[in-house]
């Protein structure tokens, strides 16, 4: 079964903005996040839209069950939160 995605928010935390993809149908929604320093506010909307557009992930996104028997979403970025401003405009965002 391939997870779908229900929303990305972006949270303000101390001094840093947290970017999390939200997945339906699993037992662990919100299984990942990236940080970032306040100051990159723009940078943390272009990653909202790489996210929801779906063309950031490096792997697809797949559902896996964790030691306990609860589902969550495993995926990964098609970029490092050290070059992301160059990542996302390689990818048009």
């Amino acid at each position: 079964m391939k997870p779908s995605l229900k929303q990305v928010s972006i949270v303000t935390e101390n001094d840093e903005i947290i970017v999390t993809p939200v997945w339906n149908g699993v037992d662990r929604p919100a299984s990942m996040h990236y940080a970032m320093p306040i100051k990159h506010k723009k940078l943390a909307e272009r990653l909202k839209k790489a996210i929801e557009s779906g063309k950031c992930w490096y792997r697809e996104p797949q559902i896996l069950i964790d030691v306990h028997g609860l589902t969550y979403v495993n995926a990964s970025l098609n970029l490092l939160m050290r070059t992301a401003n160059a990542d996302l405009k390689r990818m048009g965002f």
